[in-house]
């Protein structure tokens, strides 16, 4: 019997290889954005040089920057910190706010000018008083 490998087992190896079927930004330690991956420039719809070197938080919706800012540099600052996620809104070339589901983590490098690695996923705006 032939079976395909579930999708959580093609995120696994995929994540374990350094590649990922996600959109993937990388930034530096005071979050600016330093590389984007192609399918990155895809989902938001920008081209890399006209992004590169701008501050992360310029995409980031003002209601959510506090809590990403707080936990990107959690991870920026110490060795070994555990990924984190979160749902946020971003902006992109369109124009209007998109829902995103953020992962962080430490980049495997540990390079200052590529300390963090975001994998981006697009999601539906949440239900409930907190959605816009």
């Amino acid at each position: 019997m032939n079976r395909r490998p579930s999708r959580t087992s093609r995120l696994a190896s995929s994540r374990a290889s350094g590649t990922e079927d996600g959109a993937v930004i990388v930034l530096d330690d005071e979050a600016t954005i330093r590389a984007l991956s192609s399918r990155a420039q895809r989902v938001l719809d920008l081209e890399a040089h006209a992004v590169t070197d701008q501050s992360f938080f310029r995409r980031v919706h003002p209601d959510d920057r506090n809590r990403i800012a707080w936990g990107l540099m959690s991870i920026a600052t110490q060795e070994d910190a555990p990924p984190r996620t979160w749902l946020v809104r971003l902006k992109t070339g369109l124009g209007p706010w998109q829902w995103f589901k953020i992962e962080a983590a430490g980049h495997p490098d540990g390079n200052a000018d590529n300390a963090l690695r975001l994998h981006l996923y697009e999601r539906a705006a949440p239900r409930g008083p907190d959605g816009e």
